[in-house]
């Protein structure tokens, strides 16, 4: 039911897209119907001839010229601010505008909410009873934070946010070890690409350490909402919105810094069972020279469709791809960065992801696999370009041995399927055939255990920080 109505929600496109499919794909033969209907379902309006000047695009293996690490950014985020406001044009409106912790103001909530059921939690339906918010203008700088009930929020109907996607998020989990303590996990990456997303936006930049300071107290007023069970955590999602009542496109004169937490358990309803994805030729998720590396609201409404198609088609999650004339190069997921395991000629087994081109985020937990794979001497790691027509000879070959998403949400999340828009079916042999010996699990464990406290940062410095 599902697919037949956004079958017909999107008729009116399907020229425009066979014509799309022609030029960058060819002629795919004979499709089931049900694929067939999805590659309509997945189609944008987006005329052919913006495809074909797309169709040469080969990825460069050097990092882009807008594309800045936030591994590299220091939690002392003066000379950070000050390079991403050259780089974007920035000027007043974004400076490190004296946000400071110490002139926080915590108004407690008198009736406490029951907190849920653990084995009944659905990702993201579920807040702690406070938000973190800061207030912010041009003319004025950092207002005093303030933590206090949460409640609906005030906005002129006017607010940027509203009308040209002023706004950045980013996410991130407290956990509690086994002695109760609260514990955050590189946090300062988080809050370095929230600022590089903000400025990026136009919105403004702030203190690192100051933000961090403001997240740590508001764990400690909202701690009894930190699950202490192992699995289970306290999703925190900051955003930055801009709120200037202006219905002209310009610098955004006011914004809103604010944080929210949902207690969450596994993100796929699935758990860590392995699920399957939706390669998705069409629409694709970021261009090059766009803002696909950044984490904006603009960025996640127009996968949507997709995923919903995809839902339809029995997979959990799309991985986006962009064209080139050697064939469609592997992306992302919504909301995970991807990961594929192949055996190759020689024996050897290679680790690879795509490498940052400035269409993909650069997840934090990615960089962490990638970190964690190289501190073993039994696979090679590779970040490198992808294509699906490399996937789909490793499959026929059996030497696509495994694949995963990684990301805060899902943490490491195996794949045992590959779904493309011809009908075939790409089969991940390990996460199918022995779940429990793969490599996403190792990875997954080994993640875990630094997460909760039960192992430390080994060679890696200081991952888990616990909140004193």
């Amino acid at each position: 039911m599902a697919a037949r109505l956004l079958l017909a929600h999107s008729a009116r496109l399907r020229s425009s897209v066979l014509v799309a499919r022609h030029t960058l794909i060819g002629a795919s033969g004979k499709q089931p119907a049900t694929t067939a209907c999805a590659t309509t379902i997945l189609a944008a309006a987006v005329p052919s001839e913006a495809w074909s000047r797309c169709a040469s695009y080969v990825p460069n293996p050097q990092p882009a010229p807008w594309q800045d690490r936030p591994e590299e950014s220091s939690p002392d985020s003066a000379s950070t601010t000050l390079a991403l406001q050259q780089q974007h044009g920035g000027g007043d409106h974004v400076a490190a505008a004296g946000l400071d912790a110490s002139r926080l103001e915590v108004t407690r909530k008198a009736d406490l909410s029951p907190l849920p059921d653990l084995d009944s939690l659905v990702f993201g339906r579920h807040f702690a009873d406070h938000c973190l918010v800061i207030d912010w203008s041009r003319e004025g700088g950092w207002d005093a934070p303030r933590i206090s009930p949460m409640e609906m929020m005030q906005l002129h109907p006017a607010a940027g946010v509203l009308h040209y996607g002023t706004s950045c998020f980013e996410g991130l989990k407290a956990y509690k070890d086994a002695d109760g303590c609260i514990r955050l996990f590189r946090t300062e990456k988080n809050i370095a690409r929230l600022e590089r997303s903000s400025i990026r936006n136009g919105l403004p930049g702030f203190d690192h350490r100051e933000l961090f300071k403001l997240i740590t107290e508001y764990l400690k007023v909202d701690e009894r909402w930190i699950p202490s069970k192992f699995g289970y955590s306290l999703y925190l999602r900051p955003c930055i919105i801009g709120t200037t009542p202006y219905l002209g496109v310009g610098p955004t004169e006011s914004a809103q810094l604010f944080v929210i937490a949902s207690p969450c358990g596994p993100y796929y309803k699935e758990g860590v069972k392995a699920v399957k994805l939706y390669i998705c030729e069409e629409p694709v998720r970021a261009w090059p020279g766009g803002v696909g590396s950044y984490k904006l609201a603009g960025n996640y409404a127009p996968t949507v469709p997709a995923q919903t198609a995809a839902n339809a088609l029995g997979c959990s999650q799309v991985l986006f791809t962009l064209p080139s004339r050697e064939g469609a190069i592997v992306c992302e997921c919504g909301a995970m960065n991807i990961f594929f395991v192949f055996r190759l000629s020689d024996g050897t087994i290679e680790v690879a992801t795509p490498f940052l081109d400035g269409t993909i985020l650069p997840g934090i937990t990615r960089d962490s696999v990638l970190q964690i794979c190289r501190a073993r001497d039994d696979v090679k790691v590779s970040e490198r370009t992808i294509r699906v027509i490399e996937l789909r000879e490793a499959a026929a070959q059996g030497r696509l041995v495994e694949a995963f998403g990684t990301g805060t949400a899902c943490n490491i999340q195996p794949i045992e399927e590959l779904l493309t828009g011809d009908g075939d079916r790409l089969r991940c042999s390990a996460s199918e055939n022995s779940p429990d010996s793969s490599l996403a699990v190792e990875i997954k464990s080994s993640l875990d255990k630094i997460q909760y406290g039960l192992a430390d940062d080994g060679p890696f410095g200081a991952w888990s920080i616990p909140v004193r």
